[in-house]
């Protein structure tokens, strides 16, 4: 009989990770929970015995599992696996989502330039090092590849005490520090014009108009949705006043 088999796979939005470990610790059976596309954990008898992912192993690799998640699962049955558990698996599984949720509520702040008093976690000290002028945290950390895992607690802690805060993200920036470039600009407001949805469809110009400042084509469109944008809110004071 072969050491490897497939015995089932699912997908991620329908079953959690957290139950699959849960029911793989109860049925005390031993191999891989293949996560794609992020990595892998393995199992001995139930036992959490190894976690990778990238460049991370053991506890690091399985608790960054949990916050990047993934799509699809797929556990494969080996018998060769060997070795020590590397925690409680419940005690593991709770930290796992504790920290998903910590990072969920982090990623998206846009840092203003800190201003730390003494030494810091090295890992920390190299996300803040990119700050500059202000920066998204998800971008940092994506940009020098620490584990969330290893950061999460330290950056809400500095947070807490004031020694980092959220700044104010350049209008239109996104979480991986980029702008809508021109084109996309143009054809996210054109869209929103024939949705009717003028007062979105006049920021989608105006960042069009910041990607090519000069642009007769922005400037125009931004004019028209500018124009029914202050329209439809004269209308509305108008209809409020007659109610």
């Amino acid at each position: 009989m072969s050491a490897s088999k497939e015995l089932f796979s699912c997908d991620l939005s329908r079953i959690t990770l957290p139950s699959v470990l849960q029911l793989l610790e109860a049925e005390t059976v031993s191999g891989w929970v293949q996560v794609t596309p992020e990595g892998r954990i393995g199992l001995l008898s139930g036992r959490i015995v190894a976690a990778e992912m990238a460049s991370f192993r053991g506890v690091t690799a399985l608790l960054e599992l949990f916050i990047v998640g993934g799509d699809h699962l797929r556990f494969v049955e080996d018998t060769t696996l060997s070795g020590p558990a590397i925690g409680d698996v419940v005690g593991l599984i709770m930290e796992g989502c504790r920290l998903a949720d910590e990072w969920g509520r982090l990623e998206e702040v846009y840092l203003a330039p800190p201003a730390l008093e003494g030494e810091v976690d090295p890992d920390i000290a190299k996300v803040l090092k990119g700050v500059g002028t202000g920066a998204f945290l998800k971008q940092l950390v994506l940009q020098t590849g620490v584990a969330r895992a290893n950061v999460t607690d330290g950056l809400a802690e500095l947070m807490a005490s004031g020694q980092i805060w959220e700044g104010d993200a350049p209008e239109g920036m996104r979480p991986d520090g980029t702008l809508p470039d021109y084109f996309e600009s143009i054809d996210a407001g054109r869209d929103l014009m024939r949705a009717k949805d003028y007062a979105a469809a006049q920021a989608a110009f105006e960042a069009a108009l910041r990607a090519r400042p000069d642009d007769r084509i922005a400037k125009q469109n931004l004019r028209r949705a500018t124009e029914l944008n202050q329209a439809g809110g004269t209308a509305f004071q108008q209809w409020f006043k007659r109610t």
